[in-house]
């Protein structure tokens, strides 16, 4: 009976090993994935952030603060 149980458990441990095993496998595929789409995304946001800040900075210039209004030199 004691054989019975201590083989019981070890055989549930080594289900419950394989399930562990399993997921950590799939959680990392996810991961793997979900990070390429990240540094993708990432990429694609600075490119449109430096266009939009070279934007801002060339509308920067002493002539062009110049001509504009008061409240656009103070905002």
């Amino acid at each position: 009976m004691i054989e019975n149980q201590r083989d019981s458990r070890r055989q549930r441990h080594l289900e419950a090993l394989k399930e562990c095993e399993k997921f950590v496998e799939q959680f990392y595929d996810n991961f793997a994935e979900r990070k390429n789409e990240i540094r993708e995304r990432v990429k694609v946001f600075f490119a449109g952030s430096d266009v939009e800040i070279g934007r801002i900075m060339g509308g920067l210039t002493d002539e062009l603060l110049l001509a504009n209004e008061i409240n656009y030199v103070n905002g």
